[in-house]
């Protein structure tokens, strides 16, 4: 009788997730804006509008057994979304808000699926607000006098998500 020859399972390939990383994205935003006049009127005007982001993160993780990566992540760019409009009961009066940079600082937490990593991740954020309002025709709407007024500050909350990154090669990946 003849065997049948023996032959090895090929090794299984495990990605190692940890360290140190840095990387850039840029994509596209969506805002929604609401105003609505004060005292008698009822005007109210909701709309969105789109606008870009682009930026960059930096990183670190530690791989708890072969498929429980920790890490702590963040991010830091401009959020390019200008949600101010000229119209206001027929008259030239700017209202509305306008994003510029922001940052974010995030815990990680996922599950190694071969060469992808589901994830889970939240934290704070923060992002450079401009608030406008006034500007009519001359300063001068319907018999009042508005004078343009825009303060800027820096708003802070908190943000979460579920992405998917899959490595590309060792030292590549590609997030969603």
């Amino acid at each position: 009788t003849v065997k049948a020859p023996f032959t090895k399972a090929p090794a299984v390939v495990a990605y190692d997730w940890n360290g140190f990383y840095a990387g850039g994205y840029w994509g596209t935003s969506l805002g929604q804006s609401s105003a609505t006049t004060p005292g008698g009127f009822s005007d109210t005007v909701n709309f969105s509008k789109r606008g870009w982001t682009a930026g960059g993160t930096v990183g670190a993780n530690w791989q708890a057994g072969r498929s429980w990566p920790l890490g702590l992540e963040g991010d830091l760019g401009y959020l390019a979304n200008d949600r101010r409009f000229d119209q206001w009961n027929d008259s030239a009066v700017t209202v509305g808000v306008k994003t510029g940079g922001y940052a974010t600082a995030r815990a990680r937490f996922g599950y190694l699926t071969g060469r992808s990593l589901l994830y889970l991740t939240g934290g704070a954020a923060f992002v450079q607000v401009e608030d406008a309002f006034g500007g009519c025709k001359n300063g001068f709407c319907g018999g009042a006098i508005i004078s343009p007024v825009a303060v800027s500050s820096t708003r802070t909350g908190w943000t979460a998500g579920v992405g998917i990154a899959s490595k590309i090669s060792q030292n590549w990946i590609r997030k969603t």
